[in-house]
């Protein structure tokens, strides 16, 4: 404004040195000059102005750049504003969402503070807050909690678990264990975690009595296990042919040790004629499977023994598939014990039969004898018939030795026995024999001395052992071998004693007489005791030998055991109360 004032006086005087300078550049023809210190006055305005003009440019540049910043400051205020108003009413929101959680969480919330000591280390927790729960899970009443330290509350030093929540509170990593807490006396599930630095959060619930049902399963399961393997019977779990489960009384009647019995076929342990006759139809597998009752069949073990078991059956489901629960007993002792029996009931009847034929015979011998020696005082020396009436008397004499025998396979008591000791009636008896045996049989004896009293005669004694020796020896005929004698005493317990038939648990002198000869198979052992039952040629036996040796056995009330196998041998252990 300053400017255009003077240039409008300057216009308005002819005289003045705008006109001169206007009448200088466009009219050089004019004398008129403009003075030089008005052109540089002219010259230093003009610079004057275009400053202001610059500066009046950039000033208003600058405010509007100003008030742009100005204006996007209180946009932005304004943003934060509404965003820490929304993150306020959140966190308010939050607070009585989790105020409301924490009130009303069935899991007890403890939240604590560590505690350091001079060092920096931590030396205990303080419980800042805690939630309704807390005393239902803790029994401890919430009055004086708050507040109150970990070693204090729960009478501590360390307070519990102080390590762990240390860990918890400086690394912010959670942790989650469950745990007998010793000061309450209770299990309880607890989880850890870090909301900032040195505080921890404790959210736990009382698993007592989860824990108390888990340890009383445990133990169910514990008393079942050492019921089922213990089990004197086999218990097994078959599906679709395959076993797949077995206690150890299965592995042991199936003849197995390390090897394995699951996903074994349960038909590659039934006898092939059993397993044939149980399979006859498309049903087989259930029929085998499922007999009606109990039903006893054979088996054969891995070690190709040949044993009689009894099976019941019960249909169960295992891992979501029908399954079969058996139960298998092993009665291959029963069965054996049922066989001595009918064998002693066998040899009852013969020998009662016998013994009343030989008392009846007995009686018309005597009759027999007593006329034949009648006859012969009755007659003169030199009559013709006195010969054949001594062939008579000779006969009836030989009938009569007989009948003794027969007598003592039919157990007919003696009066006259007493106690004995029964090593020297053996060794006796041993030393008549030896002459007696072929040079190729070789006789190896093992008397014991403190055998112990029996009470026989000597007569039964020598009859029990002439009559195995005898019979061992012609089982070697022919071949060379050994005639093993041994004598000694044993004492027969209540288990051992359920092995035989008719035997009572007590002290015996056992007699076992085992030879190397060419040994009986089952069927002949069955007869072996039966009378008149001989292996040998006409001529050569009658029969009689072990029958007269089981009648005194039993007569004195003990009893025989035979074991025998084809071209193996055989062993007689007579045991003598």
């Amino acid at each position: 404004e300053a400017v255009d004032y003077h240039l409008k006086q300057l216009k308005d005087d002819p005289e003045s040195a705008y006109h001169h300078f206007i009448e200088g550049v466009f009219h050089t023809h004019s004398a008129s000059r403009i003075p030089a210190l008005l052109k540089w006055i002219l010259i230093l305005a003009a610079g004057v102005f275009l400053l202001l003009l610059s500066a009046n440019t950039v000033l208003r540049r600058q405010v509007r750049v100003k008030t742009s910043a100005l204006a996007n400051n209180n946009a932005r205020l304004e943003e934060e504003l509404r965003q820490r108003s929304r993150a306020e009413a959140a966190l308010s929101e939050s607070e009585k969402q989790f105020r409301s959680l924490f009130a009303s969480s069935i899991a007890g919330i403890a939240i604590h503070r560590l505690e350091y000591n001079a060092e920096g280390r931590a030396c205990d927790y303080t419980i800042t807050d805690i939630n309704p729960a807390f005393s239902t899970h803790t029994g401890i009443a919430a009055e004086g909690v708050r507040g109150s330290l970990g070693s204090v509350l729960y009478r501590s030093q360390p307070p519990p678990f102080l390590k762990c929540f240390a860990e918890v509170a400086e690394t912010g990593l959670p942790q989650r264990f469950e745990t007998l807490f010793d000061p309450l006396g209770k299990h309880f599930n607890v989880s850890v975690f870090s909301p900032r630095q040195h505080h921890f959060v404790t959210v736990f619930e009382d698993i007592s009595g989860r824990k108390q049902a888990e340890e009383n399963l445990r133990r169910s399961e514990e008393k079942y296990r050492l019921l089922i393997d213990h089990a004197s019977d086999a218990i097994l779990i078959v599906q679709q042919n395959k076993i797949r489960y077995g206690n150890p009384s299965a592995y042991r009647i199936a003849g197995l040790t390390g090897q394995d019995l699951i996903d074994r076929d349960f038909s590659d342990f039934l006898l092939p004629d059993d397993d044939l006759k149980h399979r006859r139809s498309d049903q087989a597998a259930h029929t085998a499977m499922h007999p009606s009752g109990k039903r006893p069949f054979r088996v054969i073990n891995q070690a190709g023994e040949t044993l009689w078991v009894e099976m019941s059956t019960v249909d169960i489901e295992w891992e979501n598939r029908l399954a079969t629960l058996c139960f298998i007993r092993d009665i291959t002792q029963t069965k054996r014990l049922e066989e001595k029996l009918l064998e002693s009931q066998k040899l009852q009847a013969i020998g009662t039969l016998a013994g009343g034929i030989a008392h009846d015979f007995n009686n018309l011998l005597a009759a027999i004898m007593g006329f034949t020696e009648l006859t012969l005082h009755s007659i003169p020396d030199d009559d013709p018939s006195r010969p054949n009436l001594n062939h008579v008397l000779s006969a009836s004499e030989r009938a009569k030795a007989l009948i003794q025998r027969i007598l003592a396979f039919s157990r007919q008591p003696k009066k006259d026995l007493k106690p004995i000791a029964v090593a020297p009636l053996v060794s006796e008896a041993l030393q008549l024999l030896r002459a007696s045996l072929p040079s190729t049989i070789a006789m190896e004896t093992q008397i014991a001395d403190d055998t112990g009293i029996v009470l026989t005669e000597p007569a039964q004694i020598n009859q029990i052992v002439m009559n195995l020796c005898t019979n061992g020896a012609h089982a070697m005929e022919g071949r060379k071998g050994a005639l093993r004698i041994a004598l000694e005493a044993c004492l027969i317990d209540p288990e051992a004693a359920r092995g035989f038939v008719d035997l009572q648990p007590g002290r015996y002198a056992c007699l076992s007489v085992a030879d190397s000869g060419k040994g009986m198979d089952r069927e002949t052992q069955k007869k072996i005791f039966d009378p008149y039952f001989t292996t040998k040629k006409i001529g050569e036996g009658t029969g009689l030998g072990l029958s007269m040796v089981h009648g005194i056995v039993k007569s004195l009330g003990g009893t025989i055991q035979v074991y025998s196998e084809p071209d193996k041998g055989s062993t007689f252990r007579i045991y003598l109360p």
